[in-house]
C-alpha cells in the first residue's frame, strides 16, 4: 500500500494543496475562452454526403468523405459539398474560407458566406470552387470555418484541408426524356407533310409547257410562210402583184412581135 512521504515535498502539503486549486481554478476559467477547433469533411459533389436529422454524418455519409475533389466534366469548375462539426457555434452568419500558399506565403482564395446559421453542432454547404477566381488542379488548400464575434474578431469553428485534382472525366450524353422525344418526332412528320404540300404547290404553281405552233403541210408550187414575223395578207399581196406584173411584161412583149 502506497504511504505518503511528506519529504518528497519540500513546500509541505499545504502548499501543493493551494497549488492544486489554483491550477484547477485556473483550467476552469481559461478552458471556456480556448477555442478547439472542429473538423471538416468534403463529398464528391452537391448534396453527397447523407446526414440524419441531428445533422451527424451517417455510415452512407462517412463512405462518401473523400480527401481531393474531382473537377466537373466540361468545367473549370470543382463542386462539393462541405460538412463541418463545429465548437462553440451561434446564430448567425458563417464563413467558409480558403488559403493556398504561394512562394512560402499563404493567401486567401475565396470567402463563402452561410447568413443563415442556428448555432447547431453540424453545418453543412454545398460549395462551387471556380477556376476563375483562382482554383486550380493539383493544389491543396486549408479550409477555415468560423464566425465574427461582437468585437469583430473571427472564431475559428472548425477546420482541414481540400485537394482539387481533375481526371479527365467527359461528360455524360444528356438523356432525352420521352416529352422530348415525341416532340421531336411530330416536328419531323410535320416538316415532311410540309414538304410534301411544297412539292404539289409548285407544281401547280408551275406554267404548262408552250407548245409551237402546228405546221402546215406543204404544198405544191410556192410555199408562202412567215418572214421576220410579216402577216400573212401582205405576203399574199406581194406574191399577186409580182405575178401581175410578170404577166403584164409577158403580154407587152407579145404584142411587140406580132
Amino acid at each position: 500500500m502506497l504511504q505518503f512521504n511528506p519529504r518528497c515535498f519540500p513546500f509541505g502539503v499545504q502548499a501543493v494543496q493551494r497549488l492544486a486549486r489554483l491550477f484547477a481554478f485556473l483550467l476552469f476559467a481559461v478552458a471556456p475562452t480556448m477555442a478547439i477547433a472542429g473538423e471538416v469533411k468534403f463529398g464528391q459533389g452537391p448534396a453527397s454526403l447523407a446526414v440524419d436529422d441531428a445533422g451527424a454524418l451517417t455510415a452512407e455519409g462517412k463512405k462518401a468523405v473523400v480527401d481531393a475533389v474531382d473537377r466537373t466534366p466540361g468545367e473549370d469548375l470543382w463542386e462539393t459539398q462541405l460538412w463541418a462539426r463545429v465548437d462553440r457555434g451561434a446564430e448567425g452568419p458563417v464563413y467558409v474560407e480558403f488559403y493556398q500558399k504561394v512562394e512560402g506565403k499563404e493567401y486567401i482564395v475565396q470567402r463563402y458566406e452561410e447568413a443563415v446559421y442556428d448555432g447547431n453542432k453540424y453545418f453543412t454547404m454545398d460549395l462551387e470552387l471556380d477556376g476563375a477566381v483562382g482554383f486550380n488542379k493539383g493544389r491543396t488548400y486549408r479550409v477555415v470555418v468560423l464566425q465574427v464575434d461582437d468585437k469583430g474578431k473571427d472564431v475559428t469553428l472548425a477546420k482541414g484541408t481540400l485537394k482539387l485534382i481533375d481526371t479527365g472525366r467527359k461528360p455524360e450524353p444528356e438523356e432525352q426524356s420521352e416529352a422530348e422525344a415525341a416532340a421531336e418526332e411530330s416536328e419531323a412528320a410535320q416538316d415532311e407533310l410540309d414538304g410534301l404540300g411544297a412539292d404539289d404547290t409548285d407544281a401547280e404553281a408551275s406554267p404548262a409547257p408552250v407548245e409551237p405552233p402546228p405546221v402546215a403541210p406543204s404544198s405544191k408550187g410556192c410555199t408562202v410562210a412567215h418572214s421576220d414575223g410579216a402577216p400573212v395578207p401582205m405576203l399574199l399581196a406581194i406574191v399577186g402583184l409580182a405575178g401581175w406584173a410578170r404577166r403584164s411584161r409577158r403580154a407587152r412583149r407579145n404584142a411587140t412581135v406580132a
